[in-house]
Protein backbone atom coordinates (compact mmCIF):
# COMPACT_ATOMS: atom_id res chain seq x y z
CA UNK A 1 0.00 0.00 0.00
CA UNK A 2 1.53 3.33 -1.01
CA UNK A 3 1.26 6.67 0.80
CA UNK A 4 -1.52 7.95 -1.45
CA UNK A 5 -3.64 4.85 -0.85
CA UNK A 6 -3.07 5.06 2.89
CA UNK A 7 -3.93 8.75 2.86
CA UNK A 8 -7.08 8.14 0.82
CA UNK A 9 -8.27 5.41 3.19
CA UNK A 10 -7.69 7.57 6.26
CA UNK A 11 -9.46 10.48 4.57
CA UNK A 12 -12.52 8.31 4.14
CA UNK A 13 -12.91 7.82 7.88
CA UNK A 14 -15.55 10.01 9.50
CA UNK A 15 -13.59 10.34 12.75
CA UNK A 16 -10.93 12.61 11.24
CA UNK A 17 -12.63 15.82 12.40
CA UNK A 18 -14.05 15.88 15.88
CA UNK A 19 -15.83 18.76 17.53
CA UNK A 20 -17.12 20.71 19.09
CA UNK A 21 -16.83 23.46 16.50
CA UNK A 22 -17.38 27.15 17.13
CA UNK A 23 -18.12 30.38 15.30
CA UNK A 24 -15.31 32.90 15.09
CA UNK A 25 -16.61 36.39 15.86
CA UNK A 26 -14.27 39.34 16.49
CA UNK A 27 -11.33 37.00 17.02
CA UNK A 28 -13.11 34.90 19.65
CA UNK A 29 -14.50 31.38 19.50
CA UNK A 30 -18.23 31.52 20.21
CA UNK A 31 -20.53 28.61 21.10
CA UNK A 32 -23.96 28.30 19.53
CA UNK A 33 -27.21 26.80 20.79
CA UNK A 34 -27.99 25.26 17.41
CA UNK A 35 -25.95 23.13 15.03
CA UNK A 36 -26.52 21.15 11.85
CA UNK A 37 -25.19 17.95 10.33
CA UNK A 38 -22.39 18.01 7.79
CA UNK A 39 -22.86 14.96 5.58
CA UNK A 40 -20.06 13.06 3.87
CA UNK A 41 -21.45 12.67 0.32
CA UNK A 42 -19.47 9.47 -0.26
CA UNK A 43 -21.00 7.64 2.70
CA UNK A 44 -24.16 9.59 3.46
CA UNK A 45 -23.08 9.59 7.10
CA UNK A 46 -22.73 12.55 9.44
CA UNK A 47 -19.16 13.81 9.28
CA UNK A 48 -19.51 16.51 11.93
CA UNK A 49 -21.92 18.98 13.50
CA UNK A 50 -21.42 22.58 12.39
CA UNK A 51 -22.43 25.59 14.48
CA UNK A 52 -25.51 27.53 13.40
CA UNK A 53 -25.48 31.22 14.30
CA UNK A 54 -28.42 32.93 15.94
CA UNK A 55 -29.71 36.23 14.56
CA UNK A 56 -27.86 38.05 17.36
CA UNK A 57 -24.61 36.26 16.57
CA UNK A 58 -25.04 37.12 12.91
CA UNK A 59 -25.45 40.80 13.84
CA UNK A 60 -22.33 40.59 16.03
CA UNK A 61 -20.37 38.99 13.19
CA UNK A 62 -21.45 41.70 10.74
CA UNK A 63 -20.48 44.46 13.18
CA UNK A 64 -17.12 42.78 13.80
CA UNK A 65 -16.52 42.45 10.04
CA UNK A 66 -17.24 46.15 9.52
CA UNK A 67 -14.73 47.05 12.23
CA UNK A 68 -12.16 44.64 10.82
CA UNK A 69 -12.61 46.14 7.35
CA UNK A 70 -11.88 49.63 8.69
CA UNK A 71 -8.81 48.35 10.52
CA UNK A 72 -7.60 46.42 7.45
CA UNK A 73 -8.14 49.44 5.20
CA UNK A 74 -5.92 51.54 7.46
CA UNK A 75 -2.97 49.14 7.09
CA UNK A 76 -0.13 49.87 4.69
CA UNK A 77 0.58 47.53 1.78
CA UNK A 78 3.61 46.20 3.64
CA UNK A 79 1.53 45.41 6.73
CA UNK A 80 -1.13 43.71 4.62
CA UNK A 81 1.57 41.71 2.86
CA UNK A 82 2.79 40.34 6.20
CA UNK A 83 -0.73 39.21 7.16
CA UNK A 84 -1.42 37.67 3.76
CA UNK A 85 1.85 35.76 3.81
CA UNK A 86 1.09 34.52 7.33
CA UNK A 87 -2.30 33.35 6.05
CA UNK A 88 -0.65 31.54 3.11
CA UNK A 89 1.84 29.97 5.54
CA UNK A 90 -1.04 28.73 7.72
CA UNK A 91 -2.78 27.27 4.65
CA UNK A 92 0.47 25.53 3.69
CA UNK A 93 1.02 24.17 7.21
CA UNK A 94 -2.52 22.75 7.21
CA UNK A 95 -2.58 21.70 3.55
CA UNK A 96 -3.06 17.98 4.09
CA UNK A 97 -5.90 18.51 6.56
CA UNK A 98 -7.60 20.97 4.21
CA UNK A 99 -7.32 18.50 1.32
CA UNK A 100 -8.86 15.79 3.49
CA UNK A 101 -11.62 18.15 4.60
CA UNK A 102 -12.56 18.96 0.99
CA UNK A 103 -12.69 15.26 0.22
CA UNK A 104 -14.78 14.37 3.26
CA UNK A 105 -17.09 17.37 3.16
CA UNK A 106 -17.61 17.73 -0.59
CA UNK A 107 -16.62 14.38 -2.06
CA UNK A 108 -13.81 15.82 -4.17
CA UNK A 109 -11.15 13.33 -5.31
CA UNK A 110 -7.99 13.86 -3.26
CA UNK A 111 -5.29 14.17 -5.89
CA UNK A 112 -7.19 15.45 -8.90
CA UNK A 113 -9.42 18.09 -7.31
CA UNK A 114 -8.96 18.68 -3.59
CA UNK A 115 -5.15 18.93 -3.54
CA UNK A 116 -4.97 21.27 -6.57
CA UNK A 117 -7.73 23.46 -5.10
CA UNK A 118 -5.83 23.97 -1.85
CA UNK A 119 -2.54 24.50 -3.72
CA UNK A 120 -4.20 27.10 -5.94
CA UNK A 121 -5.58 28.90 -2.90
CA UNK A 122 -2.09 29.07 -1.36
CA UNK A 123 -0.62 30.31 -4.64
CA UNK A 124 -3.36 32.91 -5.09
CA UNK A 125 -2.89 34.37 -1.60
CA UNK A 126 0.89 34.60 -2.19
CA UNK A 127 0.33 36.29 -5.56
CA UNK A 128 -2.01 38.85 -4.01
CA UNK A 129 0.49 39.47 -1.20
CA UNK A 130 3.23 40.14 -3.76
CA UNK A 131 1.10 42.43 -5.93
CA UNK A 132 1.81 46.14 -5.59
CA UNK A 133 -0.88 48.50 -6.75
CA UNK A 134 0.75 51.62 -8.13
CA UNK A 135 -0.37 54.87 -6.60
CA UNK A 136 -1.21 57.42 -9.25
CA UNK A 137 -2.35 60.90 -8.35
CA UNK A 138 -4.32 62.64 -11.05
CA UNK A 139 -4.70 66.37 -10.59
CA UNK A 140 -7.22 68.49 -12.36
CA UNK A 141 -6.23 72.01 -13.27
CA UNK A 142 -7.43 74.74 -15.62
CA UNK A 143 -4.86 74.10 -18.34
Amino acid sequence: MNAITTFAKSAASADFFTGPFYLSIAGKLVETKESFDVINPATGKVLARAPSASAEQLDEAIAAAKTAFKDWSALSYDERQVYLNRFADALQENRDDLVRLLTLEQGKPLQTMAAPEVDQAISYVRQIAARRIPVEIVEENDS
